[in-house]
């Protein structure tokens, strides 16, 4: 028989998740940034409207300061405790502040979105819409008023990526995608530091097997300021990446035959 005072109670579902502590969001929205002290105070309220209108619980935002000096990080920390802000204390890149991002995160899925006011809401909600078409999915942009010459070229380096993955490819590069976390960061050491990431995270994609899945966008030229992207030297870069990881795979396709020619032998 039990004493007075010594019945114990079953816990409520609410006390068992106070226990368990804050359940992790679904999604980490990365927000890269790098002197975009004319886009960053929109593009956070923006960001912010959609999240606690989608429901906060589902999401969160970090915002990653690459070392900026005209004032970001101050902008967005401004915005604490709304979402959260991470940052180097010098340039450091565009890839190696997602990688930051990806790192701090808690979501299962992390969804990229550039600083600069060439996406929207509505464009990031288009591209988790499709989050079980793959294992990432990524807003392939079409540019109003994109000059012919750069439209040709981006094609061209297209193509040659495509051809090496032996896959379509309608947007190398784009910087609104969502990737499963623990897939991201698998290959955080093949990362370079500057713009070259997307290029490199498509690729590998591919070269792995998993599954990517393409959402149309249409994108608007940035309002103000310019853009951190050197066409001359990161197409060089974005072309050195495709080359690199051509060899790699004629290397391991090598291999793979040698293999099978060893094996037919020795049977």
């Amino acid at each position: 028989m039990q004493a007075a005072g010594s019945m114990s109670e079953t816990p409520s579902s609410e006390a068992l998740a106070a226990a368990a502590g804050p359940v992790p969001p679904e999604v980490s929205i990365l927000v890269p940034v790098f002197n975009e002290a004319a886009t960053l105070g929109p593009v956070l309220s923006d960001l912010l409207a959609f999240v606690e209108a989608a429901g906060r619980s589902r999401y969160e935002i970090i915002v990653i300061d690459d070392g900026s000096t005209d004032g970001s990080r101050a902008i967005a920390e401004a915005f604490v405790p709304r979402l959260r802000v991470e940052s180097h204390e010098r340039n450091c890149g565009y890839g190696a502040a997602l990688v930051t991002g990806g790192r701090a995160a808690r979501g299962q899925y992390l969804a990229f979105f550039d600083a600069d006011g060439q996406h929207t809401p509505a464009h990031l909600q288009a591209v988790l819409s499709r989050r079980a078409d793959g294992e990432m999915v990524v807003g392939a942009r079409r540019f109003a008023g994109e000059p012919l010459w750069r439209r040709l070229g981006r094609r061209a380096v297209h193509r040659l990526a495509g051809h090496v993955v032996r896959r379509a490819i309608p947007d190398l590069n784009s910087g609104l995608r969502v990737v499963e976390r623990h897939k991201f960061l698998q290959f955080a050491p093949l990362y370079p530091r500057g713009f070259s990431l997307t290029t490199t995270l498509t690729l590998a994609f591919f070269q792995r097997g998993y599954s990517v899945a393409y959402v149309p966008i249409d994108v608007q030229p940035r309002k103000c300021g310019r853009s951190r992207v050197r066409l001359l030297s990161d197409g060089w870069r974005t072309l050195g990446v495709v080359v690199r990881l051509g060899r790699r795979l004629l290397a391991r396709e090598g291999r793979a035959a040698a293999a099978d020619c060893n094996r037919c032998a020795a049977s």
